[in-house]
């Protein structure tokens, strides 16, 4: 184990030490773009080892007096050069080109002097590939593939009707044709392996972005509603007829945040409202916004359930245990909550940081049974009353002038019945 750790730190050193030189060799502009960053990559690897390749041939095909194609590698290792020197310039698409061009003119000089049989014509395949992987218009690289399968084709039949210039010994031709063919397959191999492996990454950090937008959205809206909107589109708006909706508000919420900096306000905040959230997990129900110090979140929507009314009641005594049990920021909290039931409209509305929100009377009188509330209490309308009173302890508080509504009868909600300890929520 010990031993393999050292040849792991040996690869990642040497791997690390690869790049940095890379990185020397064709530097990527801060503001490349990832099109362009992958044509830089290819560069570096593509550039040192055409340029050295065009001097070995400088060599061989002076071994094999072929004066013509020694002089023309010569001029080649200055192509490439003059490329590698304009990439580094940032002028990365006509250094490309110019290599590009050497490519195609040295394979059909090759195949004019030496024939079919030394196998440099498959590099025409290395240039299409190599065109469809850098960042040049979509078109052009589309565009590659014809001129190069039609200059392919030609020169097999050039070969095939004409005699090569040059008679180069028979065991030569057939050492050069396996190098050369293998060099190319292993060139092509590394390209697949390339793309392919980009393409896994790629994938691999689309799903992670999907999930990661999947669950912002679903954080927005309830996950029907986000489902809903994904594939249908348009208006969303639904009649539900029976939901529970409850407002909780901090007591003395404004001169308390007067003597507090803004970040400690909404630190406060931030803490006190995590707390509901947890709450309003566990209990299965939708939280639908905040406004300042308002929590405001609803039971049987977008999922309709016939125990609405109870858990959301069950959900309010325990908002209230926990800020009773608490200190956030240094601050002993009071909350204001009021519920009410009755039918809604639910929906999402607009075009830009919209949201699930309720609109209804019911909605309105929620808020109201909050405001005309006590602190530390729980206070409920008659309807919520009638769906909750077999399960929980209520007392009655007579009667509250409601703004828009006129006399209300009013409950305060005091616990869970003692024969119900356990609801099940």
């Amino acid at each position: 184990m010990v031993n393999q750790a050292v040849e792991q730190d040996a690869f990642t050193r040497i791997a690390s030490k690869l790049f940095v030189a890379m990185d020397w060799l064709v530097p990527v502009p801060a503001n490349a773009s990832p099109q362009q960053r992958r044509s830089y990559y290819i560069a570096a690897i593509g550039y040192p080892v055409g340029i050295v390749s065009h001097i070995l041939f400088i060599f061989l095909f002076a071994y094999w007096e072929i004066p013509a194609l020694a002089l023309f590698n010569i001029f080649s290792v200055l192509i490439w050069l003059s490329s590698l020197y304009l990439t580094r310039r940032n002028h990365l698409e006509l250094g490309y080109a110019l290599v590009i061009i050497e490519l195609v003119i040295h394979q059909m000089l090759v195949v004019y002097f030496v024939g079919w049989g030394m196998g440099m014509q498959y590099f025409l395949v290395v240039a299409m590939v190599t065109v469809a992987l850098i960042s040049w218009p979509f078109w052009i690289r589309a565009a590659a593939v014809v001129p190069t399968t039609a200059i392919f084709i030609f020169l097999y039949f050039y070969a095939r009707d004409n005699m090569p210039q040059v008679t180069v010994n028979p065991a030569q031709l057939d050492a050069a044709y396996i190098v050369l063919t293998s060099l190319f397959f292993l060139i092509l191999a590394a390209f697949i392996f390339y793309g392919v492996g980009t393409a896994d990454q790629l994938e691999a950090q689309l799903e992670v972005e999907h999930e990661k937008s999947e669950a912002l959205l679903n954080n927005i809206l309830p996950e029907p509603i986000s489902d809903r909107l994904k594939n249908d589109g348009g208006t969303i708006a639904d009649h539900c007829e029976e939901a529970s909706i409850l407002f909780a508000d901090v007591v003395d919420f404004t001169p308390m945040s007067a003597t507090m900096t803004p970040a400690e306000l909404v630190e406060l905040l931030n803490d006190v409202f995590s707390d509901f959230d947890v709450l309003t997990e566990k209990f299965g129900l939708e939280k639908i916004k905040t406004i300042g110090d308002c929590y405001m979140l609803a039971s049987g929507v977008p999922q309709p359930r016939a125990d609405h009314a109870q858990v959301l009641t069950q959900m309010a005594l325990e908002m209230q245990e926990r800020v009773n049990n608490h200190q956030y920021n240094g601050h002993k909290l009071a909350f204001r909550i009021g519920i009410n039931s009755g039918p809604v409209v639910a929906g999402v509305i607009g075009r830009k940081k919209f949201a699930y929100d309720l609109w209804g009377d019911a909605v309105n009188t929620a808020s109201r049974m909050e405001s005309n509330d006590k602190e530390g209490c729980v206070q409920i309308t008659e309807a919520t009353y009638e769906l909750i009173k077999e399960d929980f302890v209520c007392e009655a508080q007579g009667t509250v002038d409601v703004k828009g509504k006129g006399v209300m009868d009013v409950w305060y909600v005091t616990g869970v019945r003692p024969e119900r300890d356990d609801p099940g929520y």
